[in-house]
């Protein structure tokens, strides 16, 4: 098992230092969400930074050298035993909005400042490299609005206003993502959304026939299956996919050699993530369907505001209890089935 210490699932470009890269400068947008969790999160099978800065940047360093760490306690931001950074975020926006660490070095982001309102700061103890992204509550984490880099000295504090222009960002998302499908395979094929809200299957297209190549509009993040037309009920998908582009941006999707694709997606299986948004320990158990007994899914517990990950399969049903309270006598917190196909990835929340 793997942790996100999340919430998940964005995060942003580093530029060297040679690039001037300035954190607090009101025009500063940069593309480090799609890049980092589309290669690292969800197995692209190397990093594809956006910005080259921040490659030139990481392998120029040892493995102790620039390494993040986690942010300290936002209500305590000053520890006796350690210099750090006291970086305070301002929120200039007309719209509440959440404040994510990135830990390049652990591969994750989480959650370190929920819901900063308008026209208010909050401050958190950091250190110097540390990166931040910065989103709307709700959003989808793969495209930051705005992202900034600790420049201050530990010891020091930092001054970071949240100040992206509003409307730019309002129009650059009603452009969507262009979704591309293209079909080179001998039956055509159906196009289904998965609503990360109810987790259900929409059709988000018409038919795609044999030759055919069909054009939509979507989001980032959003994860997508094709199956032969007519048979979304019935069978396993020919190919799963999760949007990894920005507003704006168009992303290409080639479908063939659909048996090749199936045993390709069967060994890659199913990748739950499962984000703990109560205020107490998690623990996730697997319910055999045939025994109907528990197995423990996570062999440790999953705190309050971090997120964890495992490979499963499609149609397995898991129950989240309270970390101690899984016995007969309890009730799950919650209960879910894995409806993605095979190569694709589900995100559950639990809630307090």
């Amino acid at each position: 098992m793997q942790r996100l210490t999340i919430l998940v699932l964005s995060a942003v470009v580093l530029a060297s230092k040679s690039s001037g890269f300035v954190v607090n400068q009101p025009t500063m947008r940069v593309n480090m969400a799609s890049a980092f969790l589309m290669s690292t999160v969800f197995g692209q099978g190397k990093h594809k930074y956006a910005s080259a800065g921040l490659l030139n940047n990481l392998m120029g360093k040892s493995s102790e050298e620039g390494r993040p760490e986690d942010p300290e306690d936002p209500e305590d931001p000053e520890d006796p035993e350690e210099k750090v950074v006291t970086a305070h975020f301002t929120n200039s926006l007309s719209r509440p909005v959440d404040v994510y660490f990135v830990n390049i070095e652990e591969k994750n982001i989480h959650i370190v400042i929920p819901g900063i309102k308008p026209g208010e700061s909050a401050k958190i103890a950091s250190h110097r490299g540390h990166v931040f992204d910065v989103y709307y509550p709700g959003d989808n984490l793969f495209d930051p609005m705005q992202s900034f880099e600790i420049s201050a000295e530990d010891g020091t504090e930092e001054h970071l206003l949240i100040n992206f222009n509003e409307k730019e960002e309002a129009e650059r998302r009603a452009k969507g993502v262009k979704l591309i499908v293209a079909n080179s395979i001998d039956f055509p094929l159906q196009l289904l959304w998965i609503d990360p809200d109810t987790n259900e299957k929409k059709i988000a297209s018409d038919v795609i026939e044999i030759g055919q190549t069909k054009v939509t509009t979507t989001h980032p993040g959003h994860i997508f299956h094709l199956y032969p037309a007519g048979l979304h009920e019935t069978h396993n998908p020919v190919k799963s996919f999760r949007i990894l582009a920005r507003y704006g941006e168009e992303y290409s999707v080639q479908v063939d050699n659909p048996k090749e694709e199936e045993e390709r997606l069967q060994a890659l299986g199913v990748e739950a993530f499962v984000v703990n948004k109560s205020d107490r320990p998690l623990k996730i158990f697997w319910v055999n369907p045939k025994t109907e007994e528990k197995h423990l899914q996570t062999a440790e517990d999953i705190p309050p505001g971090e997120t964890t990950r495992f490979k499963t399969h499609p149609g397995h049903t898991f129950h989240v209890y309270n970390s101690g309270e899984h016995d007969d006598t309890h009730d799950p917190v919650k209960m879910f089935q894995i409806s993605a196909g095979y190569g694709a990835q589900e995100l559950f929340h639990v809630e307090l």
